[in-house]
Formats: structure tokens, sequence, C-alpha cells
């Protein structure tokens, strides 16, 4: 089975720009939070009760290489692509198109992982694994049941 693909769009407003006129370099880390967001909020099947978890999301690396510019109401489309399962972390690819120019304006990571109330890590939650696996491609999906197959979690 094909993997989905996540995408995200985004209009660049006036707060987004620099005093040239074009999207500001922090604007593209925004707007990657935006979209990973996004991203949970869809995979999650019950987002409302996740959160009463009190589960935390921790950003360890994230990485911006700049291929173009956005400028002023332009529409960046931004896909979002979970890669490298393991146990305690994910990583998530985000590739920035300007639906304008229809091109590519930037190529982004972020490494994240999640710890409890207490700030413990913890594995990946479940539900981000369950509602996530048509999402990644087939060899992610295998190494992430491997995973999570020796704690029993994908079957409950």
């Amino acid at each position: 089975m094909a993997k989905k693909d996540f995408k995200f769009l985004k209009t660049v407003y006036l707060g987004d720009l620099n005093i040239f006129k074009s999207a500001y370099f922090a604007s593209y880390f925004i707007w990657q939070g935006m979209a990973r967001e996004e991203f949970f909020k869809i995979v999650i099947n019950n987002y409302n009760a996740f959160m009463k978890k009190r589960i935390k999301l921790i950003t360890i690396e994230a990485t911006m290489k700049f291929k173009g510019i956005a400028q002023l109401y332009d529409d960046i489309e931004i896909t979002v692509q979970p890669k490298d399962v393991t146990f305690t972390t994910v990583d998530l690819n985000f590739t920035y198109l300007n639906k304008t120019t229809n091109k590519i304006i930037g190529e982004g990571t972020q490494r994240i992982g999640f710890t409890n109330f207490r700030d413990v890590i913890i594995p990946l939650p479940s539900e981000l694994l369950k509602g996530g696996m048509d999402y990644l491609e087939d060899s992610w999906k295998k190494k992430a049941f491997q995973i999570y197959d020796k704690l029993n979690i994908l079957k409950k």
C-alpha cells in the first residue's frame, strides 16, 4: 500500500516578512511547527483525550535549508513526512513548495520525542504511531512494527 502524503497550506502574510519583503528565515520554523501540529491533530484519532494525558512533545533538533524565497500572499505547501522511527523519537521531514512559483523553497527536519507530565522520556505514544502508520514508507513501517510489537502496543 502506498504511503499517504500530508500537506499543510500556509499563505504568506505581512507578519511573515522581513524588511526586504520576503519571508523572514524564522518564519519557516514557525510554519514547520504549524505543519507538525496540524499533522498530529489529524493523525491522533482523539486529540482531546490525548491532550488530557499531559504528554509533552519535545523538539530535540530542527534544521532548515533555504532554497528559494516566499513573498507576500504566496501560498506555501508544506509536506510532512515521518521518517526514522525509534523507540522514543521520530524524525519529520518538511518540504516547502511555493505554489505560486511551483518551486521548492526549503527543506527542513525535526527530531521529536515525548515526555510525561513529570518530564520523564516515554516511548512514542501509541496513538501517534497507530495514526501515523499510513504516512510512513514501507521500510519505516516495518521498523515501527518491530519496535512496538515487543510491547504489544499496536495490538491494544
